[in-house]
């Protein structure tokens, strides 16, 4: 890294689908046009992830088949 490149930050992004009717829909959102990075872009929701987010605790607990899928291995 040199001295114009700026710290690196961690960031989220949410990933949200609702199976319809017609078929799988995704939630996006467009950046606007005077944005620095990436003007004009679709994107998904989310964001540099801040000190205080570490605080907020989960609305409710992950139900048992979402907690078994996340504890495996990735696959190759």
């Amino acid at each position: 890294m040199n001295q114009a490149d700026p710290p690196i930050r961690d960031a989220a992004t949410v990933i949200l689908l609702r199976r319809g009717a017609d078929g799988p829909t995704v939630l996006m959102g467009m950046r606007g046009a005077a944005a620095v990075f990436m003007p004009s872009k679709y994107v998904f929701p989310g964001g540099a992830v801040d000190r205080e987010d570490a605080a907020v605790g989960l609305a409710a607990g992950l139900a048992e088949p979402s907690l078994s899928r996340i504890a495996q291995e990735p696959r190759a």
